[in-house]
């Protein structure tokens, strides 16, 4: 209780079912946005630019790295406070 849902204990078992941290995309992650009636390549922002480097820092599953994870956690964190959103 308390806590936002996405750091609940049920929420890790999720993201481990679904392929762990490097298969997990959000809209941000997309190639082209539709603006204006036209589909045109996404503005880089702050948003967009601390996702890049969360999923860049985030480790592979088969290859851990506690440094990177830290990093991409510390990114993802920073995101969250800045977006209010996942």
């Amino acid at each position: 209780g308390g806590r936002p849902h996405y750091e609940q204990d049920e929420s890790r078992v999720n993201e481990q079912l679904a392929g762990g941290t490097q298969n997990l995309f959000m809209v941000i992650d997309c190639d082209m946005q539709l603006r204006e009636g036209r589909l045109l390549k996404p503005r880089p922002n702050l948003a967009w630019a601390l996702r890049r480097a969360e999923v860049w820092f985030a480790p592979s599953d088969r290859n851990y790295q506690k440094t990177r994870r830290v990093i991409s956690r510390h990114f993802r964190r920073l995101r969250r406070r800045i977006t209010g959103s996942l």
